[in-house]
């Protein structure tokens, strides 16, 4: 991908043309298929812990669910009000009341990788 990466306060979102299996562990080992892929900006300010949100995952892509995006997407807004998600609009999955999956734990998305 050559977009530039998301910003401050920013998570950018894409389809692929090719499919992958989400990075939540179970849904992986299900074999359930991504529907976006998420691309963190810096979720807080560097240094400062309490501040920041998930720092291990910025500027770095995750493939997700529909759930898995829905949860990251409630737990990032708690920490970060000023959050902007970028990228077209049917990007963005509804699929009902997010779900706990890994994201949604506090280890951020980035915690397992297959």
């Amino acid at each position: 991908m050559n977009a530039p990466l998301p910003g401050h306060d920013e998570i950018a979102l894409t389809v692929s043309g090719a499919p992958h299996l989400c990075n939540d562990r179970s849904h992986h080992n299900q074999g359930r298929l991504a529907q976006v892929i998420v691309t963190f900006g810096q979720l807080g300010v560097p240094g400062t812990p309490r501040d920041g949100c998930w720092p291990e995952c910025w500027g770095r892509s995750y493939p997700m669910c529909g759930q898995c995006w829905d949860s990251v997407l409630l737990a990032v807004r708690k920490a970060r009000p000023g959050l902007a998600v970028t990228g077209p609009e049917d990007n963005a999955p509804a699929s009902g009341p997010p779900q706990a999956c890994t994201g949604a734990l506090g280890l951020g998305p980035g915690s397992w990788q297959g």
